[in-house]
């Protein structure tokens, strides 16, 4: 049986059969004021996000740790069990202001609703864009994915992010984390991981207690090798009990999907964080950020619409697709993702998850086979 997209396909279809009075979408978010001092928590199990002041930033690769392997390390297994795309706190309620909590600060600047409006330090606005465009969330974060994208979802798909969740303790697709060599103690300058897509399982049987095995999808590696994931990060490292995928660099991630869909994410400047327990047994929370380039926003945006039946080369396809391009806030390919003489190329985007420990997984699977084609003669769009 089919299962949820990772962003809902019907979520989306239903969102964009009302994109065209989207055109006048006027920005909920009201001023902030200053940014916040305080930290992100799970008050279930006081799980920190990120520093408690100043902008929020991944740590950095710690000072004097080995980058080689200490050959006594583990491998810790996790699977993510929920997902914060930005229509939900950390503490698990629907806000329009969740997306504040999501992403790290990717450009080094920190963005106000003045600075927005008068766009100031930043790049320059799509011409269609609205003024409130540009604004960081709580300590910089930068996230318009979790601002706007989500946002039109929102408008006609209130409680989406909270299906999807509910599909993922289900059993639904969701990704696999791989982080090899872990040693003990704050620190580990060695821990790289992979990231795989796991297929989904009969409904109420996985448990998250530890105990559930999943088997990894094909599309997610290359050449059918476990070794050679499409998500890989060669030069992870542990800081302060968190563990990072390596400084900002390009990463391709496959989005869980559906058992039949795989969604292609380029990210600029991608870093990947999770929080780990004190004795690195088991992790918590963690953060997916960076930008996508506008460019690619279609590889995104095509696959949820078709599996949906909103055929690209349609109007209201057509008309998304503009709506979505006026959403840039940072520069592909500038440092730091900014430069104040070129027009904003890519979105911010941050999205925080939950883990839980399974058992190591060694089983390759195909997809499952591919749904009827509701968009046969789309062209090109």
């Amino acid at each position: 049986m089919k299962r949820l997209a990772w962003l809902g396909a019907p979520a989306l279809a239903i969102a964009c059969a009302q994109v065209l009075s989207y055109d006048d979408y006027t920005a909920r978010q009201a001023d902030a004021g200053p940014i916040a001092d305080t930290a992100v928590t799970d008050s279930s199990d006081a799980v920190v996000v990120d520093a408690a002041t100043g902008p929020a930033k991944p740590p950095t690769r710690p000072e004097g740790e080995p980058t080689t392997p200490s050959g006594k390390g583990r491998t810790l297994w996790v699977a993510v069990k929920r997902m914060y795309i930005g229509s939900m706190t950390s503490l698990g309620a629907s806000s329009d202001n969740a997306w504040r909590e999501w992403g790290y600060d990717l450009d080094g600047v920190c963005t106000s609703l003045e600075d927005s409006k008068t766009n100031i330090g930043t790049c320059r606005r799509h011409p269609e864009a609205k003024q409130d465009f540009l604004v960081d969330g709580d300590l910089c974060r930068d996230n318009n994915f979790g601002h706007h994208i989500v946002a039109l979802l929102n408008v006609s798909s209130d409680g989406f992010e909270k299906r999807v969740n509910e599909g993922i303790l289900e059993g639904n697709t969701t990704w696999l984390f791989r982080i090899s060599d872990v040693d003990d103690g704050t620190n580990d300058g060695y821990a790289p991981a992979k990231l795989y897509r796991a297929q989904g399982v009969k409904l109420g049987a996985f448990k998250w207690d530890g105990t559930d095995v999943r088997k990894i999808l094909s599309d997610s590696v290359v050449g059918g090798d476990l070794e050679k994931p499409f998500g890989d990060f060669p030069k992870g490292y542990i800081k302060d009990h968190v563990w990072v995928s390596g400084e900002p660099e390009l990463h391709q991630l496959g989005l869980p999907g559906s058992g039949s869909l795989s969604v292609a994410l380029t990210l600029e400047a991608a870093v990947i964080t999770l929080q780990l327990e004190p004795d690195h047994k088991s992790g918590k929370r963690g953060l997916v950020v960076g930008a996508i380039p506008v460019g690619s926003i279609e590889n995104l945006l095509r696959p949820l619409a078709s599996e949906s039946g909103f055929c690209p080369g349609t109007t209201l396809y057509s008309s998304l697709l503009r709506t979505v391009q006026r959403f840039p806030d940072v520069v592909i390919g500038a440092p730091n993702l900014q430069d104040t003489t070129r027009e904003c190329d890519g979105i911010s985007i941050g999205l925080g998850f939950d883990v839980a420990n399974i058992q190591p997984a060694t089983q390759l699977v195909p997809p499952d086979p591919p749904g009827k084609d509701l968009c046969p003669d789309a062209g090109p769009g």
